[in-house]
């Protein structure tokens, strides 16, 4: 049986349709299997067979699922308020006993 023939990175990065850097960074987490040629740590040569792109074409797909009838769409209910408030800044109305201006005795 003849041995399946190898891509270089530059090779399956153009089948995947990604650039060589996200390929090797797959590779890098295990997402891709590969054939590791030569004795190189810093810089490892990684040639990849055909099943090896196949496989990962396949864990990469995604099912499309519907998506949820309750999160769908936002549906704002109107209703009519029967309480009369209104918002004041906290500003507005100081505690008793206090200065809006600081003391002349605690500013240093």
């Amino acid at each position: 049986m003849p041995p399946e023939p190898l891509h270089s990175s530059k090779e399956a990065a153009k089948i995947l349709g990604m650039a060589v850097k996200t390929l090797n960074e797959h590779a890098r987490m295990g997402r891709i299997r590969y054939v590791k040629k030569g004795g190189g740590t810093k810089r490892p040569r990684r040639m990849f067979t055909s099943k090896n792109i196949q496989s990962f074409i396949e864990r990469q797909k995604v099912r499309e699922v519907p998506a949820c009838p309750s999160t769908g769409s936002e549906i704002r209910l109107s209703t009519n308020t029967t309480f009369k408030s209104t918002v004041i800044d906290f500003m507005a109305v100081p505690k008793p006993g206090t200065s809006l201006k600081p003391n002349k005795s605690s500013v240093t």
